[in-house]
């Protein structure tokens, strides 16, 4: 486990594994796929105990990636989505990561393309961010849960960087 998040750490991936055998060549993708689909057979607990508390870096790589634009983002979306589904509020109890870097990461990376596929898939993961923001019901939370509406309502709806489509699904996550 340790080796393969090392290897999603790295800049550049190495073609083949040291303690692999030559032949073998490790691809990124197939990294991602391999944590997305441990994902979602783990169950909370397990992912808590087994991933979250031995690999405390693991959330923050994966959000590192989500900043890419390479066909890592959507691994490292469906990563994110499955943590908050798993996890909930619990999320941001049980990690170092900060809901104003995510906030951050997630609202540049829409400002940064235009690519409406990665626009669905980080709207996709605003409303379970939301509810997580929402269950802990603090001030510094709330704050960034705000910030996110705020985002959706008022930034989406008015910038040309956004299709229609986005448009209606951001005041659709947004809510009533």
């Amino acid at each position: 486990m340790q080796k393969y998040i090392n290897f999603l750490e790295a800049e550049v991936l190495p073609s083949t594994s040291e303690h692999s055998r030559p032949r073998v060549q490790l691809k990124r993708a197939d990294i991602w796929l391999g944590f997305k689909s441990l994902l979602g057979f783990l169950e909370a607990p397990a992912f808590e105990d087994g991933i979250l508390e031995k690999y405390p870096v693991f959330l923050n790589i994966v959000l590192n990636h989500v900043s890419d634009d390479t066909s890592d983002l959507s691994c490292a979306v469906s990563c994110l989505k499955a943590s908050f589904e798993m996890l909930g509020c619990k999320l941001w109890l049980r990690t170092t990561l900060s809901p104003s870097v995510m906030r951050n990461t997630l609202l540049g990376h829409c400002f940064h393309t235009r690519d409406e596929k990665s626009h669905k898939e980080i709207f996709d993961l605003f409303l379970p961010f939301l509810q997580s923001l929402e269950a802990l019901q603090d001030g510094e939370h709330e704050k960034q849960r705000r910030n996110i509406l705020y985002f959706l309502l008022h930034q989406v709806t008015r910038s040309s960087n956004f299709s229609a489509l986005m448009r209606k699904n951001a005041t659709k996550v947004a809510g009533p």
